[in-house]
């Protein structure tokens, strides 16, 4: 979460709050958004949100009443059940890693951007891949570094 608190720094937001994950203070999340009624509420999804994870259901119970002003970042969201998809389409901006899970909430009426996870990108130069001459550039997020270079 730290590159996405320096960029919301840099952007001038402070952070008020935050729940690192698989704690137990996100129970108490609702009395926190109620406190701060002009608050954006940022979900960094990491590698949370996908296969229906329990504290991914958690997370989103939490912002169930507020979606309005929660914005979901840097998630997977594969095979995530009905009720997180409900919940996911009244947020106010949601944001994945690639196209098909941009794909996957399209088909379910849900609007997303995609962002590669630059985390892994990062990382691109020291693996020593080799550089092309208008090839492009391939992304992938996976944790394995020889399924990447089969890629």
């Amino acid at each position: 979460m730290s590159g996405l608190k320096a960029t919301l720094r840099d952007s001038s937001i402070g952070v008020v709050f935050e729940i690192d994950v698989n704690e137990s203070e996100i129970d108490t999340a609702p009395d926190l958004f109620r406190l701060n009624p002009d608050a954006l509420v940022v979900i960094n999804g990491e590698g949370t949100f996908h296969s229906d994870q329990p504290y991914a259901r958690r997370i989103l119970k939490a912002a169930a009443g507020v979606g309005h002003r929660t914005l979901l970042f840097n998630s997977q969201f594969t095979r995530m059940g009905a009720e997180a998809v409900n919940v996911v389409r009244k947020l106010a901006l949601v944001q994945v890693r690639n196209k098909a899970d941009q794909a996957d909430l399209t088909a379910e009426g849900i609007d997303a951007l995609i962002c590669p996870d630059m985390l892994f990108a990062v990382s691109l130069d020291r693996m020593n891949f080799p550089k092309t001459s208008g090839g492009g550039v391939l992304y992938s997020d996976s944790h394995r570094a020889d399924v990447t270079k089969a890629l």
